[in-house]
C-alpha cells in the first residue's frame, strides 16, 4: 500500500485553469503608471494578498505560474519582485527576477510612511540596533506617554511626591539620596 501525502492532480490544462482566474483589466498602479494595467488574480490569495494555484501537483504562487507560462522558467535562486507593488498582480511585465536580498531592499524602500502616516525623512528616521528603521515622531509620542503613565511616589527621605525614572529609584533627587546615605 502506498503511503504519503495526497497530491492534487487537476484534469484540465494549467493554462485553462490560470486564465479563467485572471482579470486583465485591473487598475494602473499609482506607484508605476508606466507599467500599464495590472492583471488581478480573482481566485484564492494566501493571507489575503498573494495569489496561489496548483501547478504540476504542487501549490505555487500564481505569478510564478504566469512567468513560467508566458516568459519561461525562472532562474534558480531568484524571486519575482512586483514592480507595481500590487501583490495580487500576475502580469509578467510587472515582475522582475531578483535576489531575495534585493527584493527585501526594494520592499523596505517602497514604504515611505510609518503606520501613523509620518513620512520617513532623514530627520524623522532613526536606526534601531538591529539595523531596522523607526519613526522618531512616533518614538517621541511613545516616550511621552510612558513618562505620563508612571505614578507619583513619595520620597523615602523627605516625603515629597516625585516621578521615578525607574522602579528602583527611592529618592526624589541627588540631595535626598546623598543625605539618606549619610544618615545610615
Amino acid at each position: 500500500m502506498k503511503t504519503g501525502r495526497y497530491r492534487y492532480r487537476p484534469t484540465r490544462p494549467v493554462a485553462d485553469r490560470f486564465w479563467e482566474k485572471v482579470n486583465k483589466n485591473g487598475p494602473v498602479p499609482a506607484y508605476r503608471p508606466d507599467l500599464g494595467p495590472c492583471w488581478l488574480w480573482l481566485a484564492y490569495c494566501r493571507d489575503g494578498r498573494y495569489p496561489w494555484m496548483y501547478y504540476e501537483g504542487r501549490p505555487m504562487a500564481a505569478y510564478r505560474v504566469a512567468c513560467i507560462l508566458l516568459v519561461g522558467p525562472i532562474p534558480d535562486g531568484l524571486h519575482l519582485d512586483h514592480l507595481c507593488r500590487v501583490p495580487s498582480c500576475v502580469n509578467p511585465a510587472h515582475l522582475e527576477p531578483v535576489t531575495q536580498q534585493e527584493n527585501n531592499r526594494r520592499a523596505v524602500a517602497a514604504i515611505t510612511h510609518c503606520p501613523q502616516d509620518h513620512e520617513y525623512t532623514p530627520e524623522n528616521t532613526g536606526r534601531a540596533k538591529n539595523g531596522g528603521r523607526y519613526c522618531r515622531a512616533c518614538s517621541r509620542v511613545k516616550a511621552a506617554h510612558a513618562r505620563r503613565s508612571i505614578p507619583l511616589r513619595p520620597c523615602e527621605h523627605c516625603g515629597q511626591p516625585y516621578k521615578p525614572s525607574d522602579r528602583r529609584q527611592r529618592f526624589c533627587g541627588l540631595v535626598c539620596s546623598r543625605q539618606a546615605q549619610l544618615a545610615r
